[in-house]
């Protein structure tokens, strides 16, 4: 009796190793979507308000057991301001990337992102001089970067998994820019160059959100 007993663990632990790893061919569908909504009443009476809105879906297909490729699309709005002063945002992205997960037990992965995107965004600025002239003007800017970020899910079930990552834990960026000001306006056009590396330890901005396994 108590080898069947053995034998019928040795299957069920089994079984849940199968289960816990993902397997090629499965499809993760996932992302994150964050809001925010804010005013801000100044001494002088005028209220501002600020909000941001921002969508990032991503889509990926595991091409050996715990290796998914992937890419992932990007959306960023925000606004600031009343009418005068005023800003604007608007970004627009587009990402591949390489996801390796881990599995560590009771239904928690560890898993390493790294990524390859590009960034298209447009800002439109208003703002008065001490003379009450309003000045208007509009930024153009793409960037290109590449970036490692961690994170850990848990699998509420055998296709929901909720995750947690630091997006950027490290990464290097090139970003151009230009600023266009108009015919009214005393500023002047100007262009920019940037290129960076780092990490955003300092901030720790936790990203949570949801994902799908199909196929698995």
């Amino acid at each position: 009796m108590k080898k069947h007993f053995y034998l019928l663990s040795a299957c069920v632990a089994v079984c849940m190793i199968s289960q816990a790893q993902i397997n090629p061919g499965a499809i993760l569908i996932g992302g994150s979507v964050s809001f925010n909504d804010e005013s801000t009443n100044q001494a002088n009476g005028l209220a501002t308000k600020s909000t941001a809105f921002s969508i990032n879906p991503y889509f990926g297909k595991a091409i050996r057991q715990n290796l998914i490729v992937g890419f992932d699309l990007l959306y960023d709005h925000s606004h600031s301001g009343n009418n005068v002063p005023d800003l604007t945002g608007n970004d627009y992205g587009l990402g591949v990337f390489v996801r390796k997960y881990k599995y560590l037990g009771n239904r928690f992965y560890l898993f390493g992102q790294t990524r390859l995107g590009g960034t298209y965004g447009k800002t439109s600025s208003k703002s008065a001089d001490n003379l009450g002239n309003i000045d208007e003007a509009d930024t153009k800017s793409y960037s290109v970067s590449l970036g490692f970020m961690p994170g850990i899910s848990y699998a509420i079930s055998r296709k929901w998994q909720v995750e947690a990552t630091l997006p950027n834990l490290a990464y290097i960026e090139y970003t151009h820019g230009k600023t266009t000001n108009s015919p009214s306006s005393a500023g002047t056009d100007y262009t920019q160059h940037a290129f960076t590396a780092g990490s955003i330890l300092n901030n720790y901005p936790l990203t949570l959100g949801i994902s799908f396994l199909l196929n698995r």
